[in-house]
């Protein structure tokens, strides 16, 4: 038994590389990145980049949320100052910027906050995209849908979406958070 989960971890890891390889080929690595925006310095072109966002950016906010989702004051200042977290965290070269683990019971308002929040923030004109990529993770309910599984994941990272979400994590097979985890983490 011992063997099958080591051979079952090594699968993982190799489509997890795998998945790694095909998002540094479509967008390259940092380093590429960098080479691409000093080759547009010279040229004078250089891409559309977003505005900076600082801990200014966030003001008012609250209060645009709150007024579209009643009752949940509390939710979203605790929301608010986890999407502040990068702003006041430096965040490390080739990590996530922000991983956020929201909880609490259905109709609370946890959907309609992050959508009157990625809508905000592109009203503001700070994020290009109010697109919210929802993965439900209650489809992988069997090992064995690792192919279907990183093919989603594979398209909502590279959707417009700032925002990724996984949903109903309980009911998904144990495997699949290997993947979350080091996405989360790594």
């Amino acid at each position: 038994p011992m063997q099958v989960n080591l051979d079952y971890h090594q699968s993982l890891q190799k489509d997890l590389d795998d998945l790694t390889k095909n998002i540094q080929s479509d967008f390259g690595t940092m380093e590429t990145m960098k080479a691409e925006n000093k080759t547009f310095e010279k040229e004078g072109k250089l891409p559309e980049a977003e505005p900076e966002m600082n801990i200014e950016s966030f003001k008012g906010i609250e209060d645009v949320i709150n007024a579209k989702v009643i009752g949940q004051e509390a939710f979203v200042k605790k929301l608010l100052i986890a999407f502040k977290r990068p702003l006041v965290m430096p965040e490390k070269e080739g990590y996530p910027k922000n991983s956020i683990f929201i909880t609490g019971p259905e109709d609370t308002g946890k959907h309609e906050s992050l959508t009157a929040l990625a809508a905000e923030l592109k009203n503001r004109k700070l994020w290009k995209s109010d697109e919210i990529s929802i993965i439900d993770l209650s489809i992988y309910h069997a090992a064995g849908m690792d192919k279907v599984f990183l093919q989603d994941l594979y398209s909502a990272l590279r959707s417009d979406a700032k925002i990724v979400l996984f949903e109903n994590f309980e009911n998904c097979h144990s495997s699949y958070l290997t993947y979350l985890s080091a996405l989360v983490t790594e």
